[in-house]
């Protein structure tokens, strides 16, 4: 008997259809849409918070709420009629067990509870089917119906989920209701649904950081809150929007900072701008984020500085124009370095490694140096590079080319 009550209930809400129908070919090969899972009417929020989602043109209501529910872990209870085909009985674990009836739904005539739980918490022995989210079986007796509905676009779908193709944009709001006239007290809230929905795809961001959730937290639940009243909900509405834009503009801002990779003097330019980007961001913009991208931005600019620093101060090649060799002494002779301070010598018994410092040259006029001891018939290689101090720093520049001497 039951049973049977909830097909009254299915036929009432006109849900899930699974027949198959002639789809028109789309031109577009893949659409975007906004889908949410609601139970507002029971004061529990959100089934399934909402989700944008890519799905190929052509595709259901039904595809995409069935993927969704089982991509969340739910499984759905569906039966057959054979005047409106199958529909959604129920979806098994919807129910948190804290029912809290919003004050304006118990407001309405056509509340049954008013009496009964005036404070609207129902206890769980109302749903048969706990955790499941059936019906509520108290309003069967009544004669009130509860179940669950789809709407697109704000609108009651007057066709089956599996006969509705959904268009890019689509918001599918699938939502729970325990008597007439309830869901109409929600309002439209699509804007709100879409704007949340693009929050919820900036929670994995990394360059973002830890208040991106905290605010996403903050807006499902004042979302779902049926008793805000309607300025409340178009300023909410218009709050989702803000920290939308808010969000892709400090996204936008990580791009750029992220691109930068290792910093040279020729990033200077992008780092310049991703400067001029991150400043030219709102309050609110700016907040989301995360320090670890800032320092980024700050070490790049320090970067930037260095190398800049470097290049005005760093010596130019030196130049070896003698290198002789007497009995185990090898005589090098180079350019003077005019903005030097002095020079490093540094020997190998192989052409392109093994290098070590030999002698430093603390005089910048002095441009020839002796090695000696050394084993006669043996092959040597010298290089030699400037360097300067100003101040507490020391800049090097580049080694000379190699030169190569047999020691006599």
């Amino acid at each position: 008997m039951k049973r049977k009550m909830r097909l009254l209930a299915g036929l009432f809400c006109l849900l899930v259809f699974f027949g198959a129908g002639s789809v028109k070919a789309l031109a577009a090969e893949e659409v975007t849409v906004y889908v949410s899972v609601e139970k507002f009417v029971l004061g529990q929020g959100y089934v399934v918070t909402p989700t944008k989602r890519k799905a190929a043109a052509g595709s259901k209501v039904f595809d995409i709420v069935e993927t969704l529910l089982k991509e969340e872990n739910y499984t759905i209870g569906k039966h057959y009629d054979k005047n409106m085909g199958w529909y959604l009985e129920g979806i098994d674990g919807a129910d948190n067990g804290k029912t809290q009836v919003p004050q304006a739904v118990r407001n309405l005539s056509g509340y049954g509870y008013g009496t009964a739980y005036p404070s609207g918490e129902l206890p769980v022995t109302e749903n048969e089917d706990y955790p499941g989210l059936y019906q509520i079986n108290s309003y069967q007796a009544e004669g009130s119906m509860s179940g669950w509905c789809y709407y697109v676009n704000n609108y009651f779908a007057d066709v089956g989920m599996d006969k509705y193709t959904v268009k890019d944009q689509d918001v599918i709001r699938l939502q729970f209701t325990i008597c007439d006239g309830d869901l109409a007290l929600i309002g439209d809230i699509d804007s709100g649904t879409k704007s949340l929905a693009m929050i919820k795809g900036y929670l994995g961001n990394k360059s973002l950081n830890t208040q991106v959730k905290s605010v996403y937290d903050k807006y499902v639940k004042s979302l779902s809150d049926m008793d805000q009243g309607k300025d409340a909900v178009l300023q909410l509405q218009k709050d989702l929007e803000a920290t939308v834009k808010a969000l892709q503009e400090a996204d936008k801002v990580c791009t750029k900072i992220n691109a930068l990779g290792t910093v040279t003097l020729a990033q200077e330019s992008a780092v310049s701008a991703a400067r001029k980007a991150c400043n030219a961001l709102n309050k609110e913009a700016k907040s989301y984020l995360s320090s670890a991208v800032l320092s980024r931005l700050t070490d790049a600019e320090k970067k930037i500085t260095t190398l800049k620093e470097a290049k005005k101060y760093t010596p130019a090649k030196v130049k070896i124009s003698k290198i002789s060799s007497t009995k185990k002494k090898v005589k090098l002779t180079w350019k003077k370095i005019s903005s030097a301070s002095g020079y490093e010598i540094q020997m190998s018994t192989k052409k392109a490694s093994g290098f070590k410092k030999i002698a430093t040259i603390k005089k910048a006029k002095t441009v020839t140096y002796t090695k000696k001891k050394l084993p006669s018939k043996k092959v040597r290689y010298f290089r030699i590079r400037a360097y300067r101090k100003v101040g507490k720093k020391t800049y090097k520049g580049p080694f000379s080319t190699t030169k190569k001497i047999k020691v006599k």
